[in-house]
């Protein structure tokens, strides 16, 4: 039976390295592949670049050159994304401009025209565009309707060409603000999947979970002494607007820091978010983690308002989830905080201070 025991330690410890090296395997491989799609340009804007490089670089017929132009004319949803159609509209209509509108009125049309290509790209509100695109389409017709000979038909084509400039800025707009959430979209995929937080300096909870999950179910399993530690930071929200971003994130790294420190190569630290964070400590007794939560509890911060209690949660049962855990450490802070200490052990400090609480009545009485 011991052998057997023996055995299967390293046999299942082997088994949950496999499994946590599979899935950092796979974590690496989308991580990689996001990034890949987040620096590739999207597929309306490339389609054309690789087009227009591959004619400029003389590598191609004449014939093949001609289609690849057509191509690229001929698709309109690229030919309007890419950018190229604004382009042509907005120079055709200003060669309109100046030759359809007497006098000094050309330059006062021609800068409606920039604001109306601005406004459109930008698209700040909803009805600037179609306001600014209406004054400027009137006084063009109305220029061109006065002017009744040789300027009549650029005149009314310049009319036109600002109603269209409109429409396709708008929509080429759309297209850089949709390109831009993908990016973000993306920005924010590897962000998550990144394994250590950029503030804190310690693993994310989502990629310790599986070592809190594998060490739990060791210490069940084979009766090892473990012990999780919920360092908690007082009154985050409000001393995070107090200190602003640059300063609360310097607050975290600091505890990030401080927990690192305080622990050993086997031990596992993690951060919850809103000032949460988790401190493993596998073949650790109850005696050792009070030791390391008085040193975390003692810590002086270097930025004002910043305070951490630390909940103390021993494995005392073979059931039970990583949850529970959790829960339990909570409750440890909880108590500390109302007893106003550094910290506090699950069922035992609550037990302590209720004793301490009844000492007196029972003299007394």
């Amino acid at each position: 039976m011991t052998m057997a025991s023996v055995r299967a330690t390293p046999e299942a410890e082997d088994a949950a390295a496999l499994v946590q090296r599979y899935q950092q395997r796979i974590r690496s491989e989308l991580l990689k592949k996001v990034a890949e799609e987040e620096t590739r340009a999207p597929r309306w804007r490339r389609v054309p670049v690789t087009r227009a490089a591959d004619i400029k670089g003389g590598s191609l017929p004449v014939r093949e050159r001609i289609v690849l132009v057509a191509q690229t004319f001929s698709e309109p949803q690229q030919f309007v994304a890419s950018g190229l159609a604004l382009a042509l509209i907005s120079t055709a209509t200003s060669a309109c401009i100046l030759l359809g509108s007497p006098g000094i009125l050309p330059a006062a049309i021609l800068a409606g025209l920039v604001a109306i290509v601005v406004l459109g790209v930008a698209h700040p509100t909803r009805w600037v565009v179609p306001a600014v695109t209406a004054s400027m389409a009137l006084l063009q017709a109305a220029l061109a309707t006065l002017n009744a000979d040789a300027t009549l038909v650029p005149g009314l084509a310049a009319t036109l060409g600002l109603i269209a400039t409109a429409f396709i800025a708008d929509r080429y707009g759309l297209a850089c603000r949709r390109e831009q959430h993908d990016r973000e979209s993306a920005r924010r995929l590897i962000d998550d999947m990144q394994p250590v937080d950029q503030e804190s300096g310690v693993l994310k909870w989502p990629h310790a979970s599986l070592v809190f999950d594998r060490e739990l179910a060791r210490a069940q399993r084979y009766g090892y002494p473990l012990c999780l530690l919920r360092v908690s930071m007082d009154h985050w929200e409000s001393s995070r607007i107090n200190l602003g971003p640059e300063r609360a994130a310097a607050a975290l790294g600091e505890v990030g820091k401080l927990l690192v420190k305080s622990s050993r190569i086997v031990d596992v630290v993690a951060y919850h978010g809103d000032g949460q964070f988790d401190l493993l400590l596998p073949d650790t007794p109850d005696l050792g983690a009070v030791v390391v939560a008085r040193r975390i509890g003692d810590h002086q911060s270097a930025h004002p308002g910043i305070r951490v209690r630390v909940g103390v949660a021993p494995v005392v049962k073979r059931e039970g989830s990583i949850d529970d855990l959790l829960n339990e450490a909570e409750l440890a802070v909880a108590t500390a905080r109302k007893l106003n200490r550094s910290y506090a052990v699950y069922g035992v400090t609550k037990a302590v201070a209720t004793a301490q609480a009844l000492a007196p009545a029972a003299s007394r009485s």
